[in-house]
Parts: C-alpha cells; structure tokens; sequence
C-alpha cells in the first residue's frame, strides 16, 4: 500500500511531465502497472475515494503510452461517464483523441466517429478553430475507411472552411489535398487534380521542399490515372529532384516507383526497371519489408510485359518467398495471380491452378470482387486451354455474373461523384450536402438537386435501366466521345443527354438541345452554323450558329434521321474538321462541340435505304446507347407512377389521396406505346378526372385492358411483344433479318428480346 500512496504522489505533481511520470513510476515499482491502482478504472476510483479523480485520466494516459489500449479504453470511457468530475477541455479532448486512436488501430472505425463527433463538439462549444480543423479531418480520414464519402467531403470542407478562417496556408493545403483525395476515390480523377493542382499553388509559396514534393508525388500520381504518363514522367522527376536534394529516402522511394510504373506503361520497359531496381536498393536500404515485396512484384510487372516470364517468375517468388508474411491478404492475392498468370505462359498449368485457387481462395474470403472476377477469367482460361470446357464454362458465367455486380457497384460510385461534384458548387455548403441524402431514395437514380440541374427526372429500379445509368455515365467520362441514343418516342432520350452533359467535364459550358424534325430544312442550314447578316430575306443581323454557341458544350441532335442528306454531309465536315463556317462568310471558326444524337428510327434501315450517310453514322454513334420502351420493363411502371402521383397531387394541391390495389396491376397490362411520357400523362389527367380523390380503372378510360392472343392480324411490336415475335419468326422461316423489318426493329434489337423468350 506504501507503494500506491507513493505512485498517487507521482500522479498528483504536476510539475512534472507524463514521461517524468513514468520514470518515477518505474522506479517506484517495476510491476506497478500490474497493481491495484493501475488495475482497472473500478479498482483505481476505489482506491482514491472521492477525491483526487484527476488521478484517473493520468493513469489512462500512461496504458495508452505503454500501448496497453484495452486498460486505457477502461478508463477513458469511465472518465467520460463521471458527472461528479468536471474535465478541463484539454484533458477532455485529449481523452477523445486517444479513444478514437485506439478504436481506429482496433478497425473500429463506427466507434471511432462517435468518439470523434463528440470532440468535434466539444471543440466547437469551445471555439476552438485549430481543433475544429484537425477532428474534422480525423471525422473525414474514419468515413473514408467506411466509404461514406459524402460524409468525408462534409467534413473535409469544414476543415478547409476553418483553414481559411484562420488564414493558416499549411493546413489549408493540407485539407485540400484531403477534397482532392475524396475525389481520387470516386475515380473523378480531373476533379482530383484540381484540389491538387491548388494546394501545390500555396505550397510553392511557403518553401517547404518536402511538402512542395509531396504535392507533386499526387499530381504526377493523378496524370498516371488520367493515362497522360509524359505528363506523369515530368511532374514525378521534380519530385524526386526536391526529394533528393532534402536527402527524403522515403520521398525519393515513392518517386522512383511511380516513375517505373509510368515508363512502364508507356512500353519503356529498360526505363522502367531501371527505377525499379534503384528503388529497391533503397528500400532494402529502409528496411521497410513490405515496400521491398512490392518492388520485386513491380520488377517482376515488367518482366511479364516484357515475356520475360522466367525473370518475371524469380521476382514474383523472391517477393512471395521473402515477404510474404508482410504481405496484407489483398496484396497475396495480386501475387498469387501474377504467380498463376507467368507459369500460365510458361505452360506449367499445374504450378497455375495452384496459385489460382490459392488467390482466389483469399479473394473471395476477403470479398474482393474486382480479383474475384479476374481469377475465374484466369480459371476459365486454364480450363479452356487443357480441354474441360464444362469447367472453362462454369468459371466464364462466375466472370460475367460478377462482372455484373461490379458495373452496378461502380454506377452507384458515380452517381455518388456526379450529385457530389453537383453539391459543391453551391453557395449554401451544408444545406447543400445534407441533400446529398436523397440518393438513397428508394427508386430515384439521381437526386432531386441533379434533377433540377437537368430540368428531368430519371427514376426506375429495373436492371436495364441500371446498365443504361451505367453505360451514360462511362460515356460522360470521355468528354470528346459522340453518343448515339436509340429508343422509342418518350423513352427518356434527352434525360440521357442531359445526364452525360452534366455528368462530363463540360458540364460548366452550355447544353443545346434541338430537334431536326421541327425545324424548317430551308432554315436548318442557318440555325446549326449560322449566317452573316443581309445574306438573305430576314437575316437582319449577324447569328451564331448552334456550333458556335455550343463551343467547349454539348449539341444535342434530337430526331436526327430526319436531317437532310445535304446538311449530313455539312454536319460530317464539322465533325471531322472542327471548323464551321457563316451562311455568307469565308472565315472558317474552330468549334470544340461534343455530339450526342437520339433517334426513335430504324437508322440502319435509313442507311440500306439509302436515306441516312453510312460515314456520318459512324462518326456519331461512337458508343450507343438503347433505351428500351417501358413496355420492356414493368418493374420501373409502379416507381415511375408513384413519382408522377406525388409531382401532380403536390401541382393540384391534392391531399390524403386514395389508391386502388390492383391499379398498378392494369397499368402493366398497358403496352404503353408513348412509353414514360404516356404515363405521366395519363397519371395527370387521371387526378384531374377522378372522384373524391381516389385512383382507380375509373380514372383510366384510355388504357385497353385486354391483352391480345396469339391470332395476330399485323404486326405492331407495342400492341403484343412475345406473340408478334413468335409471328414474325415463323412468317419468315425465323429468318431474323426479315423478321426484325416487319416488326420495325433493327436485328440486335430482335435478338435481345428473343433472348428474354428464353
């Protein structure tokens, strides 16, 4: 007991510091941690009575210095519980800080939040900007592990907010790199690189090498992503010359392997190792075991690029067999199929399923889908190449059916940077954010607030509309790539174009819509390229033309089928030189214009017809994008009704309203020939026509409620699908091709529905 008043003594000066502390402490007693005043928070709280409780967060703090985090957990949480005693901020912060270091070593990242939200708390009651900043990166850095990135950035740009506040330059860089990383995430590399490239702007100002290098590492990182690697090259060899001039090893490391993977993947392979190699004699140098693993697996990247297979191998086994232990189970599995995919090349297929299995193994333990898939790609090769094609078969459909699953993980993570790029442009910040919430409405695809920016809503929960999203938002990646949009009339075709507009980086420059069937071809000529005033009867001044206007935009051909053949060939020009000239003037001017166009026709049968240019086809149809009609997908009817419901009772003022049961169920017996836009129409004349606000067949008069047999007179595809298919196929000897030109279809068209048959 001597001993334990001796220890309070230690506890309580505090002249001295925590390690003072310590040392005395250790003096005192060797084993003091083990007695009943270190023991646990009850024991300890027993032992001082009802005073001293000072004592507790000390005691706290020394298990989390002696890294016994269980004891410390013990005791900050009880600290924290005590009304009796009243924490100064500092310890009270410090307490919070500790606590959500611990739960984040343990991976407890929910716990960590809760901890860290309560400081963040304690720091705004208080005031206190520095802290404000500092947990509100902390808060961020947690969502990030749980993927929660809409609240990462919210964090994150309360951190920049306060940054600014206090005019603090480093830690303003600081939390711009943090935006900049959000972005990263979200493969929204552009995005990225802007926050990167403004924190390198006030880094250069403050001299600081290694912070200025640091900067340039991410740049040269991001150009690697955004494929520009000459770019990459130039940015990372003045990071390394920064580095190398401060004598930074690890900087210099870090430096060196970016350069070796860019020279890498622009085929300058003796580039490439010979980075590699430098850095692996300085990271065996650092002695950091795991980045040396990763430097013989790069080495041995290159050697496979190079089939080298045998080099490749020796690298790959050096890792494997030196390193392994080291290694995290995500990072064995890209070994194990290194392994796998050289001793595939060098035919010793025994060797490959062995590491195969061991990769995929582990994959599909740790739920890695994207290395799930390319192993059973992997699989199904090496079954395929010794001749069990039943195996090759069973590991292709695992390839696909996760392949599936990836394009809608990777759609929800862009629809998540689209609303997010969306937000942050807005001047009120978090009222902004907090909206961000509507994305997980249960059947809209985007929120209300992208929604307003494109003036359209998109809603449905179908798997075809999931890969039509998917496929829009791949195709607003590339800002120069022409969309051709097919699809029935009222499909939803300049959703779409909207989407891939606002979704691209030309989002900031204009959206010019215009339907070449509504306007006169004798004025057509002038209202795309424009005209020189006096240039004839009614040009009373000069006009830009649609090119013109859509500079660095988007041009949005509705209805193009119907575009003369004159102005096809003009339009074709345009595209190929990116030059238009006035009606009346010789002076050509450049046009950065992307084309996006939309038809409800049958372009191939145009083209056969000779009513449609083959060339000007293929310049615009890039990617293609087809919308099937609503009839295709009536699992998006009953989504799609309740939105029009709720838009039209909110117009008509129309509350407490009744709907019948068995209503939905009539409208998809419905063909819908108009497709989204028949239904929102029928959906407001209904609640203009119904009686005592109740829906039911009643409010439907228009909607035929018999469903046609097998006796078909013609051959209507929106009046019966699966039975004029059927008719179709035995009227031609199920000759597709002639079969799709009675129904009105193109032949891909046709062989998807009938695959649905099946």
């Amino acid at each position: 007991m001597n001993n334990i008043k001796k220890q309070i003594e230690i506890l309580l000066d505090n002249s001295n510091s925590l390690k003072v502390k310590k040392d005395l402490l250790l003096e005192s007693d060797e084993t003091y941690s083990d007695n009943e005043l270190f023991k646990s928070f009850e024991s300890a709280k027993k032992i001082i009575g009802n005073n001293k409780f000072e004592i507790l967060p000390i005691i706290g703090f020394i298990h989390y210095e002696n890294k016994q985090f269980l004891k410390a957990i013990d005791f900050f949480e009880n600290i924290l519980q005590l009304s009796e005693f009243k924490l100064s901020y500092k310890t009270k912060t410090d307490i919070l800080e500790k606590s959500a270091n611990i739960y984040d070593a343990q991976e407890k990242y929910s716990n960590s939040i809760e901890v860290l939200k309560n400081a963040l708390e304690v720091s705004e009651q208080e005031n206190n900007a520095k802290d404000i900043i500092y947990f509100s990166n902390c808060l961020g850095s947690n969502f990030i592990k749980l993927e929660n990135y809409i609240m990462a950035m919210k964090n994150y740009k309360k951190s920049y907010e306060f940054s600014l506040k206090l005019n603090d330059k480093k830690k303003t860089s600081i939390c711009l790199n943090n935006i900049g990383n959000v972005f990263f995430l979200l493969e929204n590399f552009e995005k990225a690189l802007e926050y990167f490239l403004k924190s390198f702007e006030i880094r250069k100002k403050s001299n600081n090498k290694e912070y200025l290098a640091n900067s340039l590492n991410n740049i040269g990182g991001i150009y690697q992503r955004l494929e520009q690697f000459e770019k990459s090259i130039e940015v990372t060899e003045k990071a390394l010359k920064l580095y190398t001039s401060i004598n930074n090893k690890t900087g210099i490391s870090t430096s060196l392997n970016n350069l070796g993977t860019a020279n890498d993947r622009i085929g300058k392979f003796d580039k490439a190792l010979e980075f590699h190699l430098e850095n692996l004699s300085i990271r065996k140098k650092l002695g950091d075991k795991i980045r040396i693993a990763t430097t013989l697996s790069n080495i041995g990247n290159v050697y496979t690029n190079l089939e080298k297979f045998n080099d490749a191998l020796k690298y790959y086994q050096q890792a494997l067999n030196s390193y392994e232990g080291f290694f995290s189970d995500s990072d064995k599995v890209i070994l194990f199929t290194n392994l796998g995919s050289v001793y595939f090349n060098l035919h010793n297929y025994e060797k490959a399923l062995l590491y195969f299995e061991k990769g995929l193994k582990i994959s599909q333990r740790i739920d890695t889908k994207e290395n799930t898939r390319i192993i059973n790609k992997f699989l199904s090769d090496y079954y395929s190449k010794i001749g069990n094609y039943q195996e090759a078969l069973n590991f292709y459909k695992k390839y696909s059916e996760i392949k599936d699953v990836i394009h809608e993980k990777n759609t929800s993570k862009k629809i998540l940077e689209l609303q997010m790029n969306f937000e942050i442009e807005q001047q009120e910040k978090e009222k902004e954010i907090d909206k961000l919430k509507n994305i997980g409405d249960k059947f809209s695809l985007i929120s209300k607030d992208l929604e307003q920016r494109i003036d359209k809503d998109f809603i449905g929960n179908s798997k075809a509309i999931k890969f039509i999203l998917k496929d829009t938002l791949n195709s607003a990646k590339y800002k120069d790539t022409n969309v051709m949009i097919t699809g029935e009339s009222g499909t939803g075709k300049e959703i779409i174009a909207r989407i891939i507009h606002y979704a691209s980086s030309r989002k900031d420059y204009g959206f010019y819509p215009i339907n070449c069937s509504a306007i006169p071809e004798t004025l057509l000529e002038s209202e795309f390229f424009g005209h020189k005033k006096g240039t004839f009867t009614g040009a009373i001044s000069d006009k830009k033309g649609l090119f013109e206007l859509a500079h660095k935009g988007t041009l949005f051909l509705d209805e193009i089928a119907d575009m003369p053949l004159a102005l096809q060939a003009k339009l074709l020009r345009v595209i190929e030189e990116k030059k238009v000239k006035k009606i009346g003037n010789n002076e050509e001017v450049f046009v950065d214009v992307r084309i996006i166009a939309a038809t409800n026709k049958n372009i191939e049968e145009l083209i056969e017809n000779k009513n449609f240019r083959l060339d000007l086809y293929h310049r615009i149809n890039t990617i293609i994008i087809e919308i099937p009609a609503l009839r295709e997908r009536t699992e998006d009817i009953e989504p799609l009704f309740n939105h029009f419901v709720e838009q039209f009772s909110k117009k008509f003022n129309i509350t407490k309203l009744k709907i019948k049961s068995d209503l939905i169920n009539l409208l998809k017996t419905y063909s819908f020939p108009g497709n989204v836009r028949e239904l929102k129409n029928l959906v407001e004349r209904a609640l203009i026509i119904c009686e005592n606000n109740i829906l039911d067949e009643s409010c439907f008069p228009l909607i035929n409620k018999k469903i046609p047999g097998n006796n078909v007179i013609n051959f209507n595809i929106s009046q019966n699908e699966d039975s004029l298919i059927k008719a179709a196929l035995k009227k031609t000897n199920n000759n597709q091709t002639e079969a799709a030109k009675i129904l009105g279809i193109s032949r891909h068209t046709l062989m998807r529905r009938i695959a649905k048959l099946r």
